[in-house]
């Protein structure tokens, strides 16, 4: 949600009457390459922990922690891309190479899946007997993890933003990224449901077969991708950029803490799944990768919700718009709401365990839902803010904001479970003998501290850029 500096302000300063923008042209070009590269991306996401215990012999938490270190990494990369296509490169190069740098860890990855000796071999999970992965096994797999983080972060949001500085009018920019998000939602659905279902079933090697879509230079408005001058900005406007960062700044550190319970939660449902029954018929068992699916489908249904009839409704009511911070605030209930009923949930199944008895899969289903409805309201309404409140020169930083908290998010989710394990019985690596119920009420009372804080900020933040008509949007933009 960015206007490009480096290409709508230059062709502005240069004068260049012919500089025109690629407007709808451009649009099938941008979302077959994000629905590519979503669908590579979320497909090798939503099932590494699987992965990691079947194919590699690693234990369940240390199978976790993995996969939420290579999730911050995809998190906090775009920032990084967004740094470079700002002051240096311009999006299309870094979008470019980024795709390259995709293909190549997608190849590596199917390598790994396709030949014996650069896996351990196999054993029955939970195995005493089971043979580790070797330094060169391992070396090799998180080389192949680096590469396909480092080609997923650098184009998640420079995408965004290059997309919609081939629009001049701000309708038509919120249109783009309308379709921007449920495309991106939608290569998230693929990605968790057929390419995991293939991983379980059929084959590790024919899930990792899905190739990121490439952009060249021909597909988009050169002048509105590229940077003609990179040090434009002079040194008072610098200042005054820092200090938009840090007004933010309290506020951004209370997202990061409601997001870390977020992370731990998502984490511990796949090792949940992996000791339910989660066969829905004689030929049908749920990936267990696949449960996080469940929050994207219902974020993308209350998205369109809210836009056609749940922010209308309220304008209607109250006379007034929902803010970002009350948007924030609403998905920091629900999350909390979330935790509680995993928690619950949790209790239920341990008792099942005791009397011999698995627990259906489906009872993880409501905590996911809750989950989905808090990111609907929270995920938009941090790009909201973050874009409305930075300065134009920082546009694409803003919109990579929410990807850094995330990545922070789950770096300080591995920290905390390796300190709960340290510290406590409750995590052990068959978590039928844990007490994951108890981490679950300790992340609710976290998130009922942190929402306390978040209240405060709240109160004393003054918008810069918010009037009264900045964040209305026609609910016909949500489709057309």
């Amino acid at each position: 949600m960015a206007s490009l500096v480096s290409g709508d302000k230059e062709a502005q300063i240069s004068g260049d009457p012919g500089s025109k923008r690629g407007g709808w042209i451009t649009f099938p070009f941008m979302l077959a390459t994000l629905l590519g590269l979503s669908v590579t991306s979320f497909g090798w996401v939503m099932n590494l922990i699987v992965f990691l215990i079947e194919e590699f012999n690693i234990k369940s938490i240390a199978a976790a922690q993995i996969s939420n270190v290579a999730n911050g990494c995809l998190s906090m990369l775009p920032v990084v891309a967004a740094i470079l296509a700002d002051s240096f490169f311009g999006n299309i190069p870094v979008i470019a190479a980024s795709s390259f740098i995709s293909l190549f860890g997608i190849v590596l990855l199917t390598l790994i899946a396709s030949l014996d000796y650069l896996r351990p071999r196999p054993c029955e999970t939970g195995s005493i007997l089971c043979t580790s992965p070797s330094k060169l096994q391992l070396g090799i797999l998180y080389t192949a993890l680096a590469l396909v983080t480092t080609g997923a972060g650098g184009t998640r949001f420079t995408m965004a933003s290059a997309g919609a500085n081939q629009y001049e009018k701000p309708k038509e920019q919120g249109r783009f990224f309308n379709w921007y998000f449920l495309t991106l939602y939608a290569g998230a659905i693929t990605g968790a449901t057929a390419i995991v279902y293939i991983q379980d079933d059929a084959s590790w090697k024919l899930g990792f077969l899905n190739r990121a879509a490439l952009t060249t230079k021909d597909d988009l408005n050169k002048k509105e991708g590229s940077v003609n001058n990179i040090w434009r900005l002079c040194s008072v406007q610098e200042v005054e950029d820092f200090k938009a960062i840090l007004r933010v700044f309290p506020l951004w550190l209370s997202i990061i803490f409601v997001s870390t319970p977020m992370v731990m939660q998502t984490s511990l449902i796949v090792l949940q799944a992996l000791v339910t029954d989660r066969g829905l018929s004689p030929n049908f068992k749920v990936p267990a990768g696949s449960l996080q699916v469940i929050i994207i489908i219902t974020a993308c249904i209350v998205i369109i919700m809210n836009n056609w009839l749940v922010f209308p409704m309220y304008k209607k009511l109250t006379h007034k718009l929902l803010t970002p911070l009350q948007k924030v605030g609403i998905g920091q209930v629900l999350t909390i709401l979330s935790m509680a009923l995993s928690a619950v949930v949790e209790a239920k199944r341990l008792k099942k365990v005791e009397n011999g008895h698995p627990m259906s899969v489906l009872w993880l289903f409501p905590p996911l839902v809750i989950v989905g409805i808090g990111e609907a309201f929270q995920f938009p309404a941090n790009i909201e803010l973050f874009y409305g409140e930075f300065p134009e020169s920082l546009r694409n930083t803003a919109t990579s904001l929410t990807s850094v908290v995330i990545g922070i998010s789950f770096y300080l989710s591995t920290a905390l479970i390796d300190l709960i394990q340290r510290t406590t019985t409750w995590l052990p690596n068959d978590i039928n003998h844990g007490r994951v119920d108890n981490v679950y009420w300790l992340l609710v009372i976290g998130g009922i501290l942190n929402f306390g804080y978040f209240l405060v900020c709240s109160w004393v933040y003054k918008y810069r850029n918010l009037k009264d008509n900045d964040h209305e949007q026609d609910p016909q933009d949500v489709t057309t």
